[in-house]
């Protein structure tokens, strides 16, 4: 059942709206409705929101398991924490080490690298740069022997206090590999072994395998039943049933019958001309008497057989089977295509994508082995698959359609910005910054609660500090710029997400450019007001000249610029109209964070000022900005439910806004290009974008206008 929270705020005393005042309750009965839910169809989903709901008094903490805020947790779906991810049970390749050393449980691992003999292996494994760190607690013991190594030593006890308590819990030892990975800034969704995973547990669609069984199994049992019936017609009359049939030919027909493995046509084959033929045929073997409405119904059914295909085993008869059997003549079931891209994949290491092209068609040599027919084309499912596995930089995998959106761009991107970050003369630092780097990236957000932040990668104790290198600041700028640009001419239409915000920062900091950006809040979870850094970057928007027609279309103060955090909240809430007594809701808080959004332009406008995009980058954004918010809003049947409306507003209001922007710096005519712009808009909510072209239009003339600007919030809900 679907569970509906309501959040409920009081205006204090000051007369100043409430923040949403939140009960624990309800993000525990979210969490209680998933585990509710995956326990009739996923036991295994239960556990983890099992697991979930046994921190659920600390959720919305930057320590919802109780371990320090460094832990990478195991996250669901919302943001839930089921606990550490070094934890749990061991990984094949910690179970591999283990055994190799001799040891049996972690303690013993961590303990033995922090003696001598582990420290001199680990020294060795770090020269050579022969690991693999998936999680940062991966990389503690590692940094140790770097900082010993560049005679640290404070540092590097430091790090063993601080995971110390933690010792028979987390392993804090990398994966140590027999060849050093090679480093390259191409990249694959997933590695070799993760592409034959998913190519074999792929399996047939249940029709298509029934038709299979049907045409091999079915329709010759089926026509040697019409041929034992016919051995028993009399030769004069032609009724059937005039002798018993062959006992012996029947006793082998029952046995293959037996054996059919056909489940969708059982009810078929007891009601249809096949079950009654086939009951008065074991009748009549029985030696028992066949009445003669039987008989009758056995002549008809015959009659009906040999004039549609023909006496069993006639040329007509094995046409028709040939004809029932065409349409899957060339099928091949999925794992036969599994195993041959398994084979052909097999020649790339398992932990990497693939290095060569798989994809080709099916070769003679194959053709020869698997019986598939040479010079097929690979099925859609391999393609996707391998598309995934294969190494490319970003732009070929969006080209490829392997990136659909900003957000699952940034996974890929990490080793892009990780070797940014390791700008390092030293290699076997810049290699150990490098993995910690990609290991960071990977970790997934947590539900957070009054104010909180996401860790930070410097708050990790044993964070790499590569040396001042020239080169480092100017290579973290040019991979943000290219990550802007890349979000700017492929997904102009959306928001910058919260994770590539993340990752925007994190190469900012680097690059030393001092801006702070801001990121998306959840209206469910809004506590009310925003930070100071929302409240500067509001600042810059309204003092900038150049953005006359962005802040003149939503009607922002020029005079009213907020100084604080307070002052921006008021603002906030004067935007999205709500008053000072208005009690808090989810579709309230999404208002505000809709004025919030508008008045800082969601970063475009300081990332554009600091010149990571251009004029020339955002030249056919509008267009297609528009293009989208038609295509949400266009379909009737769509726009008539509540829900998918609701979601299609709010996207297609963000669309139009991110278009406001980019026409306000492109320098365009933009009376001109809304009267052309005007000519394709179409569609169920085409009244609605008529008027937005109006005004905007009104707007670049210097006249004013009585539409309102689109909301994709309204302070009384949907």
């Amino acid at each position: 059942s679907r569970h509906r929270f309501h959040f409920r705020a009081r205006p204090d005393e000051s007369g100043t709206r409430a923040p949403l005042r939140f009960k624990p309750g309800a993000m525990a009965a979210h969490a209680l409705g998933q585990y509710l839910r995956a326990l009739a169809k996923d036991p295994a989903r239960a556990e983890m929101w099992a697991q979930a709901l046994g921190h659920i008094d600390r959720v919305g903490s930057r320590a919802p398991t109780g371990h320090p805020a460094w832990v990478t947790q195991r996250v669901l779906s919302g943001g839930f924490a089921m606990g550490p991810k070094a934890g749990g049970e061991l990984a094949d390749w910690e179970r591999e080490q283990m055994s190799a050393l001799g040891f049996e449980s972690r303690r013993q691992m961590n303990e033995f690298f922090l003696s001598s003999d582990g420290l001199a292996m680990l020294g060795t494994v770090l020269e050579e740069r022969r690991y693999a760190c998936e999680l940062v607690e991966e990389a503690a013991l590692l940094s140790v022997v770097a900082e010993l190594r560049a005679q640290r030593p404070g540092v590097a006890e430091a790090i063993v206090e601080a995971i110390a308590p933690f010792l028979g819990e987390l392993r804090f030892y990398p994966h140590m590999l027999q060849q050093p990975a090679p480093a390259s800034l191409l990249v694959s969704a997933i590695t070799n072994a993760e592409l034959q995973r998913v190519l074999r547990s792929a399996k047939d669609r249940p029709k298509v395998m029934v038709h299979k069984r049907v045409c091999d199994e079915f329709y010759p049992l089926y026509q040697e039943l019409l041929g034992i019936a016919a051995d028993t017609r009399d030769l004069s009359s032609g009724t059937p049933f005039a002798r018993p049939p062959d006992r012996k030919r029947w006793r082998q027909w029952e046995t293959a019958f037996k054996g059919l493995r056909v489940s969708l046509c059982t009810k078929r084959m007891r009601r249809g001309s096949f079950g009654k033929l086939s009951q008065t045929l074991a009748k009549a073997a029985g030696g028992k008497p066949v009445s003669l409405r039987e008989r009758g119904l056995a002549a008809v059914i015959l009659a009906s057989a040999i004039a549609k295909r023909g006496l069993p085993g006639s040329p007509g008869a094995a046409h028709c089977l040939d004809c029932a059997r065409r349409p899957i003549a060339l099928f091949v079931p999925r794992g036969e295509w599994a195993g041959l891209v398994c084979d052909r994949a097999s020649v790339c290491p398992a932990s990497q994508g693939l290095d060569v092209d798989i994809a080709h068609p099916v070769t003679a040599e194959e053709a020869a082995v698997r019986g598939i027919r040479a010079n097929l084309e690979l099925p859609a499912f391999c393609a996707r698959a391998i598309a995934r596995a294969t190494q490319d930089t970003l732009e070929g995998h969006i080209k490829r359609g392997v990136i659909k959106s900003s957000e699952t761009m940034v996974p890929l991107a990490s080793a892009m910005v990780a070797a940014a970050q390791a700008g390092d003369p030293d290699p076997v630092v810049a290699h150990l910054t490098n993995q910690f780097t990609c290991a960071f990236m990977r970790r997934r957000s947590l539900l957070l609660t009054n104010y909180e932040t996401q860790v930070k990668m410097s708050e990790v104790p044993w964070c790499p500090r590569p040396s001042a290198c020239v080169e480092r600041p100017i290579a973290n700028r040019l991979v943000a710029q290219q990550l802007v640009r890349l979000h700017i001419t492929h997904w102009p239409d959306v928001t910058i997400p919260n994770k590539l915000v993340s990752t925007l920062q994190l190469l900012l900091i680097a690059a030393g450019v001092d801006l702070h950006l801001t990121e998306e809040v959840a209206a469910d979870i809004f506590m009310g007001g925003f930070s100071r850094k929302f409240a500067e970057a509001g600042a810059r928007v309204l003092a900038a000249g150049e953005l006359k027609l962005y802040p003149e279309f939503y009607g922002l103060p020029s005079a009213d610029i907020p100084t604080n955090a307070q002052s921006f909240n008021t603002l906030c809430e004067k935007i999205a109209g709500m008053s000072r007594t208005s009690r808090a809701s989810v579709s309230g808080n999404g208002a505000v964070i809709e004025a919030c959004a508008i008045l800082t332009t969601s970063n475009l406008y300081d990332l554009l000022a600091q010149g990571f995009f251009g004029t020339e980058h955002v030249v056919g954004a509008a267009e297609n900005c528009l293009t989208r918010a038609v295509q949400l809003t266009a379909h009737e049947t769509a726009m008539s439910n509540w829900q998918t409306k609701k979601s299609r507003v709010k996207a297609a209001a963000f669309a139009w806004r991110q278009l406001v922007f980019y026409l306000s710096v492109s320098g365009v005519d933009v009376a001109a290009w809304c009267a052309d712009a005007a000519k394709e808009v179409h569609g169920h909510s085409a009244k609605v974008w008529h008027g937005q072209l109006s005004r905007l239009k009104a707007v670049a003339e210097g006249r004013s206008s009585n539409v309102q600007w689109v909301r994709g919030w309204k302070a009384q809900g949907p």
